[in-house]
């Protein structure tokens, strides 16, 4: 019969010392595997916020100072009242800092409600919004006439809504005075008192100009785009709308958002120079420059915290191109 004498004391010892280095290994395998993870999901989702916050702005600085079918903003009339207790001049004149203007390495600073992080920069954009819906209708108005007849309004004209009909020849400004519920399907530009929140009276009831079925109706856009803090203790890329004081947090982990902006000092529509916001004519800036630094969520992606990546990007404000 076999004589069955197990294992020894020493042969136990060295087992286990081999399992123990094999177990060690597996660990080690698997401790780098997760943390190449970590680091590629950190990378994946900085890179993503990156690129949807550089369209969301690209797309907007490429729409600024868009103010119809015109020549310039300086050619808009505009009737509201600026001795009416709501008249804010930056809010209410489309020729003030029309179409772009912008703070540098910001201090104190709240928009929206929410606290600008200092030393980042903020981009102040403006123009108009046109309202493909609403079409003019016949009989078209005389000048000294205060009824647009339009096909619609009751949602996208409402009472005290700011209105600027424009053509190929210049605009007006003003007030939509009809509530489009008791009055029907019509923009009216009277001066009596509007009884809307917040809006602003008309000065006059007569347009520079008879505006017929080629005239575009849109309404008033003023965005401000900055990084702020949000409510889980980071940072943020925000939209504030200023005309409807309307916030939305876009992009968390932003860490730092800059702008540097092209001045074109000739005929030639070139970039003269780069410069920041206190350093050229916003008048005769043709281009934007954004750099967007994205952080992880995860700040012990990496030995110094959180992962960060800078991406960058030129647009080029194509509406004062055409008009050039």
């Amino acid at each position: 019969m076999r004589k069955n004498n197990g294992y020894t004391l020493l042969e136990l010892l060295v087992a286990n010392a081999l399992g123990l280095m094999v177990l060690a290994g597996v660990v080690q395998v698997f401790s780098a595997n997760s943390q190449s993870i970590r680091v590629l999901n950190a990378n994946t989702n900085v890179q993503e916020g990156g690129r949807i916050g550089l369209e969301l702005l690209s797309r907007d600085i490429r729409m600024a100072d868009y103010w119809g079918c015109m020549p310039d903003p300086s050619s808009i009339v505009n009737h509201l009242n600026t001795t009416d207790s709501d008249y804010d001049p930056t809010k209410h004149n489309p020729t003030t800092s029309a179409g772009l203007d912008g703070a540098n390495d910001v201090g104190t600073l709240t928009l929206g409600g929410v606290t600008v992080k200092p030393g980042t920069d903020v981009l102040y954009l403006k123009g108009v919004a046109p309202n493909p819906d609403v079409r003019i209708l016949p009989p078209y108005m005389p000048t000294v006439s205060a009824t647009i007849k339009v096909n619609t309004g009751v949602t996208t004209l409402p009472e005290g809504a700011l209105v600027l009909i424009t053509n190929c020849n210049g605009g007006d400004f003003f007030t939509n005075t009809s509530n489009n519920t008791e009055t029907g399907s019509q923009v009216l530009h009277t001066i009596g008192n509007v009884t809307a929140t917040g809006a602003v009276n008309n000065t006059s009831k007569n347009l520079s100009q008879t505006y017929k079925g080629d005239a575009i109706i849109s309404t008033l856009v003023s965005k401000a785009y900055f990084v702020g803090a949000n409510t889980k203790g980071g940072t943020s890329l925000y939209r504030y709308d200023e005309q409807d004081d309307n916030l939305m947090e876009l992009i968390p982990n932003v860490a730092d958002l800059q702008f540097q902006y092209g001045e074109n000092n000739g005929t030639d529509h070139s970039v003269d120079k780069y410069g920041d916001a206190g350093s050229v004519n916003m008048d005769t800036v043709i281009s934007v420059r954004t750099t967007l630094v994205m952080a992880s969520s995860d700040t012990s992606v990496i030995s110094s915290g959180s992962l960060q990546r800078e991406y960058s990007t030129t647009t080029t404000i194509r509406n004062r191109l055409l008009r050039d």
